[in-house]
């Protein structure tokens, strides 16, 4: 994790807002643990995050529902603030860590997990997952179209240990890659982390179906 609980404070206003707009309960927010973090954390984040206004944490979780030492910080910037070089990272967590796969602790992904029967819904972002859940799905995400592998000492990329812990063989699989995804010359960039991932899956015996989510101007 990138700091001790006392390093958080409650939600941002801004950050508040964000999660409501994104459908995300009051009650999901709190078992989910997402808080703010406090400002001076955000300065040790060097001088290329100078800019962000604010931050909030995403805790990783087990299939048992205990944390990862392991997070993800969503930063928000100023609308007029870049970090340098004109681009502004949405997320942030620490240089050489590797990936995970965001578990949202509102059911018991264990017994997922176990149940072969059980759809299992893979996306792309921590809130739709969250908001998956509360809408009944047994809902995943990565954290980006390719986080779904790690890279050993010696350069391979092998798949996340967490897709260990899953019976594969028979499970249905819904891949729910961004909206933007699907839109002309966003193929390369989007779709081919998780094509590689229903490739994946599917040697492994899943039965995997993509699923297209409509574009706000749809």
């Amino acid at each position: 994790m990138i700091q001790t609980t006392e390093g958080h404070v409650s939600l941002h206003p801004d950050t508040s807002v964000d999660l409501r707009n994104s459908g995300l309960k009051d009650e999901s927010i709190a078992r989910c643990g997402l808080e703010s973090v406090r400002p001076e954390m955000l300065k040790k984040l060097g001088a290329k995050y100078r800019a962000v206004l604010h931050a909030m944490e995403f805790i990783y979780w087990n299939p048992d529902g205990t944390p990862k030492p392991y997070s993800r910080l969503k930063l928000f910037w100023p609308a007029d603030a870049g970090n340098g070089d004109g681009k502004r990272p949405r997320y942030y967590q620490p240089p050489g860590t590797p990936p995970a796969l965001y578990l949202p602790p509102l059911l018991d992904w264990s017994a997922v997990a176990n149940n072969p029967e059980r759809l299992l819904t893979i996306t792309e972002g921590e809130k739709k997952a969250i908001a998956g859940c509360q809408a009944g799905l047994a809902c995943a995400a990565v954290g980006g179209v390719w986080n779904w592998r790690k890279r050993l000492d010696g350069g391979e990329r092998i798949a996340l240990p967490e897709f260990e812990c899953f019976a594969w063989r028979g499970r249905t699989v819904e891949l729910v890659p961004d909206s933007d995804g699907w839109r002309e010359g966003k193929e390369l960039d989007i779709l081919a982390g998780f094509y590689a991932l229903a490739l994946h899956l599917t040697e492994r015996g899943a039965v995997c179906r993509f699923v297209k989510l409509p574009e706000a101007s749809e």
